[in-house]
């Protein structure tokens, strides 16, 4: 059974005001992060898992549109 989490570390990425300026999707990107970041976490395993699959979904994008800004450079 999944247990809830109760304290996690969280990572912080400060973004340049510019790249939210220039592409309204990375907006859209961290407010998304931030309302799912600031959500219980279910203590059901289906709806926790699809929690934690929303969070990561929404890194990833970010990501992606962060290396497409150069403000991030993937690894060699």
């Amino acid at each position: 059974m999944l247990a809830p989490v109760r304290d996690t570390h969280r990572l912080r990425i400060t973004v340049n005001s510019k790249v939210t300026e220039q592409d309204e999707q990375v907006a859209d990107l961290i407010e998304r992060g931030r309302t799912i970041g600031t959500e219980e976490v279910p203590t059901d395993h289906r709806r926790a898992v699809g929690h934690l699959r929303r969070m990561a979904w929404t890194l990833d994008e970010l990501l992606e549109r962060l290396v497409a800004h150069q403000c991030l450079t993937e690894a060699p």
